[in-house]
C-alpha cells in the first residue's frame, strides 16, 4: 500500500495593469491512498533515483489465470484560488458588448 500527499500555499498581491490593488491566496492539496491487489510492490518499482513501471507478477493473459497487475486508488484533492476579478480592476472599469466578428446566423440570436 503507498499513500502519497502534497500541500502548497501561496500568497502574493499587486497592483493590476487597470490601476486596481489585489491580494490573492492559492491553496491546493492531494492526498492519493493507492494498493496493488495481485500482490506486486511499490518498492521494486523505484530503483535509485528513477521510477520504474510496477512489473506484475504474471504477464495479463486472456482466457488464463493471468491478470497481470491490478492496482486500486482513491485520491481526494482540492484546489482553491481566492481571486476575484473586480480586485484586480479600478472602481469605474466599464466592459464593452462582445459581438461576433462575422455574422454566424442562427448563433446569436
Amino acid at each position: 500500500m503507498k499513500l502519497q500527499a502534497e500541500y502548497l500555499r501561496a500568497n502574493f498581491s499587486g497592483t493590476s495593469a487597470g490601476g486596481g490593488s489585489y491580494e490573492c491566496g492559492i491553496d491546493a492539496y492531494y492526498a492519493n491512498l493507492a494498493w496493488l491487489v495481485t500482490g506486486e510492490r511499490y518498492a521494486d518499482s523505484y530503483c535509485g533515483e528513477r521510477l520504474r513501471r510496477v512489473r506484475p507478477k504474471a504477464n495479463f493473459a486472456p482466457g488464463k489465470s493471468c491478470c497481470g497487475a491490478w492496482e486500486l486508488g482513491l485520491r481526494y484533492s482540492k484546489f482553491d484560488a481566492g481571486i476575484s476579478r473586480a480586485a484586480m480592476l479600478p472602481a469605474q472599469a466599464s466592459f464593452p458588448a462582445l459581438e461576433p466578428a462575422l455574422p454566424m446566423p442562427g448563433f446569436w440570436a
